[in-house]
């Protein structure tokens, strides 16, 4: 103990435990002279500093000594710091360690759920816009096949939640123009709230612009938004700032400093209670039906993910502020990623033959009418072994394949290796729900191979045929 603490045997002969200056308190000195302490010959945790002013911690025990008439007061102790710094780093490994098997097995079960719902939702989105080709602009039933789609794209946004928890890709970047978005996610809140909720914009001081995919950034904002108004009820107050650090004046802002949005409620606020797990996986104090409790975590991991942050300052009863950061991108600075071509329905291109190949009936009727209103020639085919064999025999004319991932028998991967192996090298289009498919596909290493997600609308699909088929 005399050790840890860095004092000699001298320096304590004859002296009360307040004069060893090394932080007893009056409570600590009162429970070790205590009858029922020394008794018991209980052990008591101490947290002392050491004379080099670093904190210890020191298990100690006191027992009386009499010498002659005198009785004195022995202290025995043991310097648990290490010992209990090296339990809490376990015990911090052991819950992060929890977490990513919870986050894995929930990842493994919702992506066999998204598989299902992702071939439910192309059926739907596919014939939604299937009926909007065919019916004409003016017809009156466009609102209705609007609402279908627009309804089937929130399905959408509710899988990609749940399914890139723990996996974010972050490719598909393209430059975003902050402010922009912001307006677009503030516009749909308030079309779902009392009127009695004021939600405002106060725009930035100058062009604020980030790298990153549009939809992470719309999704962390809608999030951000919906627990706001969520949390002032049928009366209050949502501020969006951009920027506020700058608070007008934009001469001493760099490229290396932050984008900074702040989402500002005058709602009930967090209790501190909460505050430690307001960003844990799962954790909601909402009412049922009102939030699962991934919304935050998922924003964060997507901010982080971009080398960004999330955090929040709440005062109960006076409100919170959420805080994203994002890297900022520089003036001048523009990305490859923004310049690429959307390769719309080209008017006027060549009729393709097309092979397509899925496993769900409802998915292959919905895609080959898609592809026949490109303009394109289409033979469905559920079966990727027979595929193969179509593909590679002698009198084999068709000039694309696209081919669903997860398939009995054989994989959309396996299938395009199959024909490499044979030396057919078709022009491919790989769909699935799965993001792995997308890495699947690019360490084929193919230049004439390509990857779309489902559920795919018209014109994705279109843009991947027009990709393949020009090359």
């Amino acid at each position: 103990m005399l050790k840890s603490l860095k004092i000699n045997r001298e320096d304590c002969l004859g002296k009360r435990l307040d004069q060893l200056d090394v932080g007893f308190t009056a409570e600590q000195i009162d429970h070790l002279y205590a009858a029922e302490t020394i008794e018991a010959g209980a052990k008591i945790e101490l947290q002392l500093y050491a004379r080099d002013d670093q904190l210890r911690l020191i298990a100690a025990r006191a027992q009386t000594i009499e010498v002659g008439t005198h009785r004195y007061l022995r202290i025995t102790g043991q310097d648990m710091t290490d010992q209990r710094a090296g339990e809490q780093r376990r015990s911090a490994l052991e819950v992060q360690l929890r977490e990513a098997q919870r986050t894995e097995v929930i990842g493994q079960l919702a992506g066999g759920l998204a598989h299902d719902f992702n071939n439910i939702l192309t059926a739907i989105i596919g014939n939604a816009e299937l009926t909007g080709a065919q019916i004409g602009r003016d017809h009156p039933a466009q609102k209705s096949v609007g609402v279908i789609k627009k309804a089937g794209q929130r399905a959408i946004d509710q899988i990609r939640q749940i399914t890139n928890l723990g996996n974010r890709d972050t490719s598909s970047q393209c430059v975003i123009e902050v402010f922009g978005v912001v307006a677009e996610c503030m516009d749909l809140v308030k079309s779902q709230i009392p009127s009695e909720v004021e939600i405002r914009i106060e725009p930035p001081p100058a062009l604020c612009r980030v790298m990153a995919n549009s939809s992470h950034l719309h999704q962390i904002l809608m999030n951000l938004l919906t627990n706001a108004v969520q949390a002032v009820g049928e009366t209050g107050e949502v501020l969006i700032q951009i920027d506020p650090q700058t608070e007008g004046n934009t001469d001493d802002l760099s490229d290396n400093d932050p984008v900074v949005i702040e989402v500002i409620d005058n709602g009930r606020g967090i209790d501190p209670v909460n505050a430690g797990r307001i960003f844990d996986a799962f954790f909601t104090t909402k009412s049922s039906g009102m939030g699962a409790g991934i919304g935050l975590t998922l924003a964060r991991t997507i901010a982080r993910s971009y080398g960004g942050e999330l955090s929040f300052s709440s005062t109960l009863g006076e409100g919170a502020t959420f805080r994203l950061q994002l890297p900022r991108l520089p003036e001048g600075n523009e990305s490859s990623a923004n310049a690429q071509d959307p390769f719309g329905i080209r008017d006027g291109q060549a009729a393709a033959r097309i092979l397509f190949v899925d496993d769900d009936a409802e998915v292959l009727f919905t895609g080959a009418m898609m592809i026949e209103q490109l303009g394109h020639s289409v033979t469905s085919s559920s079966d990727p072994v027979a595929a193969i064999e179509s593909l590679s025999s002698a009198d084999s004319n068709y000039d694309l394949l696209i081919t669903d991932n997860m398939m009995p028998r054989l994989t959309g991967i396996e299938l395009i290796q199959g024909l490499r192996q044979k030396g057919v090298n078709i022009p491919a289009v790989l769909v699935s729900g799965y993001g792995t498919a997308k890495t699947q596909i690019e360490k084929l290493g193919a230049h004439n191979a390509t990857f779309v997600a489902k559920p795919f609308s018209m014109e994705e699909i279109a843009s991947a045929i027009n990709l393949m088929l020009a090359l």
